[in-house]
């Protein structure tokens, strides 16, 4: 299973839909793999010359600005 598999999973199960996904890579990525990716998860980080510093930065941004779905009527 690869992690596109991975994200279509987490989307279909409503236990895990809403979980916010931040994508880490090391791949190239196509221009269909990365429209894919931005309608499904919150970030796309490259690891290429990424050091820890900025990767924490990355990742306090991405779950920073995330705000989630908008709340259900039945909720």
């Amino acid at each position: 299973m690869d992690g596109f598999a991975v994200i279509e999973h987490l989307e279909q199960d409503p236990q895990y839909r809403l979980i916010p996904i931040i994508v880490l890579t090391a791949k190239t990525l196509t221009a269909a793999e990365q429209a894919t990716l931005e309608q499904s998860v919150v970030k796309v980080v490259q690891k290429m010359g990424l050091d820890r510093s900025a990767f924490i930065q990355e990742l306090r941004g991405a779950l920073g600005s995330y705000r989630g779905p908008a709340p259900r009527p039945d909720a």
